[in-house]
């Protein structure tokens, strides 16, 4: 048998080999939810040992303490500091489900990872934070990390917590408006007693979690029960109940204190190629940054939707239909003109953004070209007051 055929032969084996593994790859990819819809570049600031301690999780996590540091390749003027810790030990840093939103949306941030609560106590204190966000899923806070966080909050900051040792925190807790009912010991089906609440809506829309990511906690939550004077937007049961609250709003806005984890929520309900607890993340971080968009222009023959935040200039553009088909984040400009005003990108990514909304008309024309992908994307949309008023 000749070299050349032998060689064929065997290339034919290998392909062969290949070709369950490449399909299954690609069955897995719409939910590898790779961060950079807006390009950007994470630092290590340290890496240490695992952390010392209890752990939530049955199977104990050996991650190593860290610090994290992402900035997005345009940074916009005015954007927030934003400092987060997070443990999630099934989606690891820094992948978790609130990385990938804050890189999503394109927000720099800080992060400590695993237990390094030294590290975030230290890092929280040395400068006036705009945001900050405690998720923790798996190891246990000294009781000077929960003091620390309400110094924050009664300073006047804006506080995301959820936490597995909410108990341990009962002032902290108290300040966030809830007192806790009970533990969770398995997840529990979350309602949305608010549905049209931008947290379940802009940009994207969330859906119930009635079912869940495995995952083996020993607290996977607490039941809350809510204080006057603040608001429960989501429970334990199908309507309001004074003792089952899952989510709470309160100091006019400025805090959200969850009574459920991060990991059971890395699952795709809807179907719609992202995970539920990422969508959740991003409009949580909308809510909380005042973002979120309130311009939204849709394509009459379905090609293509833009939605625009008009204080910031983020955008986002779908492209539906063709080649190119998915999601192209950035940040644009407007430039007014008689009628109306133009709108687009100049954040350095490699795509050109473009509408042309004449508001006397009340008529959008744009696109979205990218020459080296081939995608030329169009958008017609005759009528702009008939749009929804979410981008999901």
């Amino acid at each position: 048998m000749s070299k050349v055929r032998v060689m064929m032969i065997t290339w034919v084996a290998i392909l062969a080999l290949a070709i369950p593994a490449m399909a299954a790859d690609f069955m897995h990819r719409p939910l590898e939810l790779k961060p950079a819809l807006t390009r950007g570049t994470g630092i290590w600031l340290f890496k240490g040992a695992p952390a010392a301690g209890l752990q939530n999780a049955v199977e104990k996590s050996t991650a190593p303490q860290a610090g994290y540091r992402w900035r997005p390749a345009t940074l916009k003027a005015g954007a927030p500091s934003i400092l987060v810790y997070t443990d999630d030990p099934y989606n690891p840093a820094p992948n978790t489900l609130l990385d990938q939103a804050l890189q999503w949306w394109g927000l720099p941030y800080t992060a400590i990872y695993n237990g390094a609560f030294a590290a975030f106590e230290t890092t929280l204190a040395s400068q006036a934070w705009d945001i900050v966000i405690f998720a923790n899923d798996n190891n246990g806070p000294p009781p000077s990390t929960f003091t620390a966080l309400e110094n924050y909050l009664l300073s006047g900051g804006i506080l995301y917590v959820h936490t597995w040792r909410a108990g341990n925190a009962p002032s902290l807790i108290t300040n966030m408006g809830a007192n806790i009912w009970s533990n969770l010991g398995s997840p529990m089906p979350i309602y949305q007693w608010d549905p049209s609440h931008p947290i379940f809506t802009d940009p994207k829309s969330v859906p119930d979690f009635l079912t869940f990511a495995t995952v083996y906690y020993g607290i996977y939550g607490q039941m809350l029960m809510c204080q006057p004077g603040f608001d429960a937007l989501a429970g334990y049961t199908p309507s309001p109940d004074s003792y089952s609250a899952a989510l709470i709003l309160g100091n006019d806005g400025r805090s959200i204190l969850r009574g459920f984890m991060d990991a059971p929520l890395a699952i795709d309900q809807d179907g719609d190629f992202m995970l539920d607890g990422v969508e959740l993340w991003i409009n949580t971080l909308a809510y909380l940054t005042g973002g979120g968009y309130d311009l939204i222009f849709v394509d009459d023959y379905g090609r293509s939707k833009l939605c625009i935040n008009s204080d910031t200039g983020d955008y986002v553009y779908h492209v539906l239909t063709g080649t190119g088909a998915g999601e192209y984040a950035g940040t644009g400009v407007f430039k007014a003109y008689n009628y109306g005003y133009y709108f687009y990108n100049q954040d350095g990514n490699p795509w050109l953004v473009y509408v042309n909304h004449a508001t006397n008309i009340n008529r959008a024309t744009g696109y979205l070209k990218w020459g080296a992908k081939r995608i030329n994307s169009v958008l017609y949309d005759r009528i702009t007051t008939d749009n929804p008023d979410s981008c999901d």
